[in-house]
């Protein structure tokens, strides 16, 4: 399909903060694209640095540069964008994310041989931090928001496909009919939701959406992503969520059009409220975080999570800060947060599945070739490997490693991070490693204030340069997996047979910890 200037004028948004290298790779996607006729609005939300400079290095005049004079938040900045677009079409690309070439070639005249359709969207590949397809990944996402049972063609109207099976993807792989959209309909409420509130304006009205099952899009998930960070999020980013979510429910709850689903959108919006309540109680807000949890246990049936953080709402603020003080967290009731936002993975039954579904998605997310994950033993002295991928000889071997020495000795008896990308330099313990012919490795510590409860590190049969970046990534998945230890009521202070200190027992595994001061 050859198009020409004469087509339609696509207006391109590009939202940016603080990702200058994946701005890059945003835009180029974009300038490359064989549809010609687009304007291309980089709209940066005060960055640090402004990308100005990236921006004129394209020399490329269809593209348009706005800069927000102080941080307006990602809703703001992305409708502010979309006002000023010229186009007869309209789509958004997250400055982290890439267009295959084709990507408005395949999408757009659909739009423009049929009146009646608002959207054309496709499917999308889920990408890493270096670019590479994660297959698995990509299949499992296409599943979960439900793309996999639809076909090609045309959906008219699209509610349900859009709101509660969410599988329009907006903010990467989404062409809409700009005039469709009423614009000043966007509050600043919507927040997080912004994606999901631009396709509810899209579908409120009957019109239809073209769906194309290619993979025309690259979603990339990284450590400063959006989706990387919803496992950890932060808690104002929860406090936001939360806030949307409540705001987007329950516009939607009240529209004529959508009664068929008030139901489902009731429930999204009890479950906003205990996202928001929790939120409120990591920032020591328990009476305002109860008023929401109330409203919540009062409107929807018995909840487990919701009644849980009730409970936990009641607490002395002084009890949960010894509680967070202990357990090393950043904030209070955060480990309670873990518990009951994702109860699954912190049951006894569940524990261990749950910290390998971790290690697997560490090993194929960083492209390395072991995992290990090594805990201290009773006597305080050593290190033992309770999983791995990659270096099951030191499970079988029973291969003790001695605090202050090797490799995750070092990293236990510092209590900080380290990175070898030569492991010949090094003094190691384990044989195993220079067996399988490890080159290079990058540890973290497990910390709780009292110190180091255990060791993650991975490594790669090939030299490779590892980065703070790749620490960085290794210390979050070392926390969730703390976190899915230390609370998942599987462990208990007492004392050991053979060592009068206090020992914390967790599943099988034994190690020496100091008791809380409580």
């Amino acid at each position: 399909m050859s198009l020409n200037l004469d087509s339609p004028l696509v207006s391109v948004i590009i939202p940016t903060y603080n990702r200058p290298i994946y701005l890059i790779q945003a835009i180029a996607s974009v300038v490359q694209q064989t549809y010609k006729n687009i304007e291309i609005i980089v709209s940066d939300d005060c960055s640090t640095e402004s990308p100005a400079k990236t921006i004129e290095s394209f020399q490329d005049p269809r593209i348009r540069f706005r800069r927000n004079a102080k941080n307006l938040g990602i809703s703001r900045n992305v409708i502010a964008a979309f006002k000023e677009a010229r186009g007869k079409y309209v789509a958004s690309l997250n400055d982290d994310d890439i267009w295959n070439e084709n990507f408005l070639e395949k999408l757009v005249p659909h739009l423009d041989a049929n009146p009646d359709l608002v959207i054309a969207f496709s499917d999308h590949y889920i990408i890493d931090s270096d670019g590479k397809i994660d297959y698995a990944a990509t299949e499992e996402n296409t599943q979960r928001w439900k793309r996999n049972q639809l076909k090609e063609g045309i959906y008219q109207p699209f509610y349900e496909i859009a709101l509660v099976d969410q599988a329009v993807p907006s903010a990467l792989a989404t062409v809409i009919r700009k005039d469709a959209i009423e614009w000043n309909d966007f509050l600043p409420e919507m927040g997080s939701y912004w994606d999901l509130y631009l396709t509810y304006l899209a579908c409120r009205n009957g019109g239809g959406v073209y769906y194309c099952p290619e993979r025309l899009s690259r979603y990339r998930v990284h450590f400063q992503s959006e989706t990387f960070a919803n496992g950890d999020m932060s808690i104002q980013s929860k406090i936001r969520a939360g806030k949307a979510g409540i705001y987007c429910y329950r516009q939607f709850m009240q529209d004529e059009q959508l009664q068929e689903f008030k139901s489902y959108f009731r429930e999204k919006w009890l479950q906003a409220h205990t996202t928001l309540a929790i939120g409120l109680l990591q920032v020591e807000q328990p009476a305002k975080a109860r008023s929401y949890l109330f409203h919540a246990l009062i409107e929807q049936k018995l909840n487990l999570r919701t009644i849980a953080a009730l409970v936990l709402s009641f607490i002395p603020v002084s009890l949960a800060r010894r509680w967070r003080d202990y357990a090393g967290l950043l904030t209070s009731y955060k480990s309670w947060n873990i518990f009951v936002g994702n109860r699954q993975d912190n049951t006894e039954n569940q524990l261990v599945p749950s910290i390998k579904k971790q290690l697997d998605w560490l090993q194929k997310y960083m492209s390395v070739d072991t995992v290990t994950l090594l805990l201290p033993t009773t006597d305080k002295q050593n290190l033992f490997v309770s999983a791995t991928i990659g270096l099951e000889e030191e499970i079988k071997q029973q291969v003790r490693i001695p605090i202050g020495q090797g490799f995750a000795g070092r990293i236990a008896a510092n209590i900080e991070p380290m990175i070898v990308n030569d492991l010949s330099a090094i003094e190691i313990v384990s044989p195993i490693l220079r067996e399988k012919g490890l080159k290079s490795l990058v540890g973290v510590p497990l910390v709780i204030k009292q110190g180091v409860i255990g060791v993650l590190h991975v490594g790669t049969f090939e030299f490779h340069q590892f980065t703070k970046d790749d620490v960085k990534q290794l210390q979050l998945i070392a926390h969730r997996i703390k976190l899915m230890i230390m609370n998942a009521g599987l462990f208990d202070f007492q004392s050991d047979s053979h060592n009068q200190e206090s020992c914390l027992l967790v599943k099988g595994f034994s190690f020496f910890a100091v008791s809380p001061a409580l």
